[in-house]
């Protein structure tokens, strides 16, 4: 009867843990591999030491190899290291290999698999991995990346800048205005430059763009931050012809230009977030803004289609749509406005700063906002909703 049962036990092991050719058989690798990312499993990988049950220290590059029944006795055994092979796994059709080496290691433990299983059942993160999940996150999101932000003199633009820097991103600040620009990048610090850039001038904008790639070596992230309105602004009957080309010349064409000449640098990067600028006034009627609402609607629109264009090569592109903002430019505006003024009163969770809208741009910059993409994202204090 016992050697029935060990016959059964070791069935049902073989049939989880059976290592066919390359692959593991039974649990699958895409499904192993998935939850955690090639940067989880990197981190994992790197790490210098990783504590067993027992307490001994291990190398996590040369791992032990068990050996037949290695958790026989229910406790690890000391074996000789032996440096990971790299299996040649597919996940999603591409070849990952650090989550590879990792399945290699989780292959010859069941323990470890038996364990991993039951965390993903319960949803929780496997051991294994809890290290490199930890690291990852206290890391800076913007770590290793390159960023090129329009319109980042002053406002949410240089807010925007100084928070990518701090999150660990190399900055490259487009600005007219060249002594707001090299004020940006002095505040922002983290190597950031600034470049002079109009963004309503083709050649001036793709070779900002230009010097960028040149100075840092690729573009991961591009903001199309430029643009505004003025006073002069009002309805379709009464705005003066040349407020309605200003602001789509700035806001819309300037847009257009930023992803036309910055696309294809995140692309040469393997992909890369788009980060454009619409307005709450392309999401609901605001009397008397009709120049600066069109330009916006045109912006909402392009990052729906661009969005779609790009996906498969990895380019994402959303747009924040923001209400009143209290830059100095905007508090101007709305001392002189009365919808304004009653538009800023009826924020829900009171005015809105430049650092609220910088916070959402570096989300759409980094990792986490990886599965967003077409999306156009109030934020409005409620305004859109009251």
């Amino acid at each position: 009867m016992v050697l029935a049962q060990m016959h059964r036990s070791r069935r049902r092991r073989s049939a989880l843990y059976k290592r066919p050719g390359d692959g593991l058989s039974g649990f699958g690798a895409s499904r192993l591999a998935l939850p955690f990312g090639q940067r989880a499993a990197s981190e994992f990988l790197a790490a210098r030491s990783y504590r067993y049950p027992n307490g001994a220290g291990r190398e996590a590059s040369t791992f032990p190899f068990a050996s037949g029944n290695w958790f026989a006795s229910g406790r690890e055994q000391s074996v000789a290291p032996r440096r990971l092979v790299d299996h040649k796994f597919q996940v999603r059709g591409k070849k990952i290999p650090l989550v590879n080496q990792a399945l290699s290691l989780l292959s010859h433990s069941p323990r470890l698999l038996r364990a991993l299983r039951y965390r993903m059942a319960n949803r929780r993160p496997p051991a294994v991995f809890e290290f490199a999940i930890g690291k990852e996150k206290s890391m800076p999101s913007l770590a290793g990346k390159v960023a090129f932000i329009t319109g980042a003199g002053n406002g949410i633009g240089r807010a925007t800048a100084i928070l990518f820097a701090c999150q660990g991103a190399k900055v490259a600040i487009g600005e007219i205005d060249t002594q707001a620009g090299e004020e940006t990048a002095h505040l922002a610090g983290n190597e950031a430059i600034a470049i002079r850039a109009d963004v309503t001038d083709p050649d001036s904008l793709q070779a900002a763009i230009r010097a960028t790639v040149e100075k840092f070596g690729r573009l991961d992230v591009l903001h199309n931050n430029a643009g505004g309105s003025t006073a002069q602004d009002d309805t379709a009957v009464n705005a003066p012809l040349d407020e309605f080309w200003r602001a789509i010349k700035l806001d819309l064409y300037g847009t257009f230009l930023g992803c036309r000449f910055g696309i294809p640098e995140l692309i040469k990067a393997g992909g890369g977030s788009v980060i454009n600028m619409s307005s709450n006034v392309a999401l609901m009627g605001v009397a008397g803004r009709d120049c600066y609402t069109a330009a916006k609607g045109g912006i909402a629109a392009i990052t729906r289609s661009l969005a779609v264009a790009y996906a498969p090569q990895r380019v994402r592109v959303n747009a924040i749509a923001p209400s009143a903002t209290m830059t100095e430019r905007v508090k101007q505006l709305v001392a002189g406005n009365p919808a304004l003024s009653r538009l800023a009163d009826s924020h829900l969770l009171g005015l809105i700063e430049p650092d609220d809208i910088a916070s959402m741009a570096l989300f759409l910059a980094s990792h986490e906002s990886r599965m967003a993409t077409g999306q156009v994202l109030p934020v409005d204090s409620g305004v859109t909703i009251s």
